[in-house]
This record gives C-alpha cells, structure tokens and sequence, in this order.
C-alpha cells in the first residue's frame, strides 16, 4: 500500500532537486570526475543530506536496443535531497550554493540547450511511495523516471491515475524495489537562484530497479506499462522518460573524509 502523502517523515520522500544534463561526449570525464567533488560541497550544508548521480542510458541498436520513449535526449541525470522544503530553499539562497553553481558555470556555459532550456532544473517533494526503503536514493540502484507536464485542469485525472493502479503496478513488478511520486514546488521566491529550478515536468515518477536496467526496459511488464502511459504523450505538451545507471552517490559522511582536501584554512573551496 501506499503511504499517507501527509506522512513527510520518511526518508523516501524527502525533498528532491533534479537537474539533467546534455553532457558533450568530449566532457563527459571531465565532469563525472568533478560530480564527487561538487556533491560534497553541496553535503557541507546541513538541509543536504545525500546527492546522487545517474548516467542515462541510450540504445538505438535495431534488434536488442531501448524503445524509442527511453531514447531522448540527456545523458545525465543529478539529484540532491535535502530535510525538509524550508531546508531546500534555505540551501539553495545560500553563498555555498551560489559558489557551487559559479564553480559549474564554466562547464554549464558549454553543454547543449535540453529542453529547449540553457539550464534544466526543478525541486520535487514527495507525494507517495510504495515499498519504502528508508533512504534518500535506494543505494547504487538504477532508476527508471517519468516526468509530465500537467495542466490544473488535467490535474485531478492525472494525479488519479498516476497515484492508483498505474503507480502500484510498477510496484508489483519482481524487478521493482520502490517506486515514488513528486510534484513541483512552484512556491519559491521569483528570483536567481530559485527560477533556475523551474523547468518543464511538474510530476514525476521515480522507480527503483534491481538487476539489468535495459533488460527491464525490454520486458513485457515494463511495455505493457509504457503503453499505458504513453495515453499523456498525445494529451500533454512535455513528457520525458529516463533509465539510467547510479555512477556515484555522496552521504555526510563521505563528505566529512574529503572536507579536509577542499577546504582552505579560512573555510574556501580549495
């Protein structure tokens, strides 16, 4: 059963900020080598508490590769939690967060527009979850993502399915560890840093996978359940899906055994 979406307690839905990447193949080194790094920063802060970092995974072989609707564009997938929505805007209107944000600029400034964006980023908070874990991010574990674009006025019908059966057959699915709903936070300050986390996708869902991610994406339960989803993509003006791999995922604590190394003596990113 799913949880009481009052029920904010749990680890499981704890705020999220997502922010996805088109990563040019000659930069992709270059910047999972730096995520570690940048997720610790982001650790120093007390509203974070876990940061994780997912390659996307893209198959265009004819016979064995991913269908079409897993195939956009993306190559990287980012995600902070943090305590509490209050702990999330606190972090992100911070100068730590401002320093972190110049120290990717250089980086940002090179990637292609995703989305039509130059930038693509929003803050979720959690609604429901089936099969909690406890935890922020379900260890290294992949991930398979839905995000919609939904109108108030397709809202009620929306959330309906989303939230019912359609939500609780991902659950049932033996590949399947967790799976989660988010919903945008519109109700942040009009101004830089937070309308850079506003972009398209105002629903998600998040599922927790075991196993092979592409194998999962090729069976029979996974397609019958994209085809059910697939309804939104003829209704809705924006829809992503994403299968992707954890390549590195941050705790406190593993910020706390590199801090002396970043910092300086006067508290400065080394």
């Amino acid at each position: 059963m799913a949880n009481d979406p009052a029920d904010s307690d749990l680890p499981d839905l704890s705020p999220l900020l997502i922010c996805r990447l088109e990563c040019p193949a000659a930069m992709t080194a270059d910047v999972d080598g730096w995520m570690p790094k940048h997720f610790d920063d982001a650790l120093d802060e007390p509203p974070v508490t876990q940061a994780s970092g997912y390659r996307v995974l893209q198959d265009f072989s004819s016979e064995m590769g991913l269908p079409w609707i897993l195939n956009g564009h993306g190559n990287r997938f980012v995600a902070y939690a943090t305590h509490s929505p209050e702990g999330m805007i606190e972090w992100l209107g911070g100068e730590m967060a401002e320093d972190s944000i110049s120290d990717g600029a250089e980086r940002e400034a090179r990637y292609p527009l995703l989305d039509a964006e130059p930038f693509t980023g929003n803050i979720y908070l959690g609604r429901r979850v089936i099969h909690p874990v406890q935890a922020e991010f379900a260890a290294d574990a992949p991930i398979l993502v839905e995000r919609f674009e939904v109108s108030r006025s397709d809202e009620s019908e929306f959330t309906a399915w989303l939230e019912g059966d359609y939500m609780a057959r991902w659950a049932d699915l033996p590949q399947v560890t967790r799976v989660r709903t988010f919903k945008q936070l519109l109700d942040v300050p009009d101004q830089f840093p937070y309308t850079r986390y506003m972009s398209k996708g105002n629903f998600m869902l998040w599922v927790d996978l075991l196993g092979d991610p592409i194998e999962f994406a090729r069976s029979p339960g996974a397609h019958a359940l994209f085809s059910n989803s697939i309804q939104w993509d003829v209704r809705l003006p924006y829809v992503r899906r994403e299968i992707a791999e954890n390549f590195v995922l941050r705790t406190k604590n593993d910020a706390l055994k590199t801090y002396a190394t970043r910092r300086t003596t006067t508290g400065g990113s080394s």
